[in-house]
């Protein structure tokens, strides 16, 4: 990958700032028109497309050494982290630090960097970050605002924080940040929760039909409903028996887990099959995309779906990885697309 992105002609800087634009034109829309109704990829790309700006970014610094570029991408790194507070999602305000890891490794592979005590301390500052600040703030956060119901502020919650971590702690609370982590690692109880759900009412096919039905487009669809997976799931944790009929309201979201939504729609056989059968398509993919990610922007996306998914325990393959599979899929068309016609090499 280091080779490739060297001997690139694309003007990174460029690509990384009209896309981040794109990025921004998408967010102002959203403001006027649901655009997870519309497309869900639109929608993504508001939640995520600035990690291929600041990938980008650190791609164009590799090339010119230009601190111009280095200092961009931790202004917006920092604009969109800023931006995610309120979200109470761990993963949302973590990922915007994958385009940075992503950009040592490829360093360090590439014989340009040494595992050396640079290296080193700043994935140790990365991952301290993360285990004492990002924990044990979204602990707080979803404490004060979802379960006591207190709608406080962000800065609220960084106040109640501050006090957290710098005043005397009952023994039960002194590993706030560790537990938390504990507590997500693996998605554990999202998978048991499907398949202790599939045991007491039986499998649930229409489940997975549901999921699918998303990826069929509103053209050939018109009247097709607003389906959100997550609302779904968190109805069925709730005890409604009537979830697939509620696909348009809004809600929390909740995973059922990779292989609690294999087993949950199709029984203990397709769960043991289709990790396997999802782990070849990863690799195939990876390797895919892993081979364009110096001249074409869809290809660096389609890497950042999969760290993500990779990275959030494969959990956003609720449907059993049915609608990531066909967007990567359009993804492939989209770029063979553009490889045929030469799109890749007017890029400067």
């Amino acid at each position: 990958i280091h080779q490739r992105l060297l001997q690139s002609k694309v003007n990174f800087y460029k690509v990384a700032i009209g896309f981040y634009g794109f990025v921004w034109l998408l967010r102002v829309l959203e403001n006027f028109v649901d655009l997870q109704a519309i497309n869900s990829v639109l929608y993504n790309v508001t939640n995520q497309g600035q990690m291929v700006t600041l990938f980008f970014l650190l791609v164009a610094y590799l090339k010119t050494g230009y601190r111009k570029y280095m200092q961009i991408h931790w202004i917006i790194l920092a604009v969109e982290f800023v931006m995610v507070l309120s979200s109470g999602m761990k993963e949302v305000m973590m990922q915007n630090f994958i385009p940075y890891v992503i950009y040592l490794f490829v360093q360090v592979k590439s014989g340009r960097r040494n595992l050396n005590t640079s290296f080193i301390v700043k994935m140790g500052v990365i991952g301290a970050f993360v285990v004492f600040f990002v924990f044990p703030y979204v602990s707080l956060y979803r404490e004060i605002n979802w379960t006591e119901e207190r709608n406080a502020s962000v800065s609220e919650v960084l106040s109640e924080y501050v006090e957290y971590m710098t005043t005397d702690k009952p023994s039960t609370e002194n590993n706030r940040d560790v537990d938390y982590m504990m507590e997500r690692t693996g998605s554990l109880g999202s998978n048991t929760f499907s398949i202790m759900y599939a045991d007491n009412y039986g499998i649930q096919p229409i489940y997975m039909a549901t999921a699918f039905s998303a990826i069929i487009p509103r053209f050939l669809w018109p009247n097709k409903p607003t389906i959100r997976i997550g609302l779904m799931v968190q109805l069925m944790a709730n005890g409604n028996r009537n979830w697939q009929y509620t696909k348009g309201q809004g809600g929390a979201a909740y995973t059922p887990g990779f292989i609690g939504s294999c087993y949950m729609s199709l029984g203990l056989l397709y769960a043991l099959i289709m990790p396997f059968i999802m782990g070849i398509f990863v690799t195939k993919f990876w390797y895919y995309f892993k081979k364009r990610i110096a001249e074409n922007v869809i290809a660096i996306w389609a890497i950042f779906t999969i760290v993500a998914t990779a990275y959030k325990d494969f959990e956003n393959f609720y449907d059993g990885g049915v609608i990531f599979c066909a967007f990567a899929l359009v993804y492939c068309l989209i770029i063979n697309y553009m490889e045929k016609n030469g799109y890749s090499k007017r890029v400067s």
